[in-house]
């Protein structure tokens, strides 16, 4: 493989050696503007990060105690269980997160 550096877009590349080049060519000035689209989906999922964020900072305190109780489930691979994955998803449904 023969690498031989790093060329910016747009910028001219050196030519192998022995070969001589042609006149530059002007780069293209075409005006782009970008543009964001968001889909009529985006409202709900806006609506329901809201929710979640409302349930996390009603709830009580953050318990370092809970926290390690959690990671320990999650080393076990407890939440990757189908039932567990199945009661999840059902508490989401129910408190209208998802």
């Amino acid at each position: 493989m023969n690498i031989s550096g790093i060329h910016l877009a747009g910028a001219p590349m050196p030519l192998p050696d022995g070969q001589k080049g042609g006149k530059a060519q002007p780069i293209s000035t075409s005006a782009r503007k970008d543009r964001l689209e968001l889909s009529k989906d985006s409202e709900s999922k806006d609506a329901t990060s809201a929710g979640i964020a409302a349930v996390a900072t009603a709830r009580e305190p953050v318990r370092e105690d809970r926290i390690q109780e959690v990671r320990g489930k999650l080393d076990q691979g407890f939440y990757d269980k189908p039932e567990i994955i199945d009661q999840t998803a059902q508490r989401l449904i129910d408190k209208g997160l998802v």
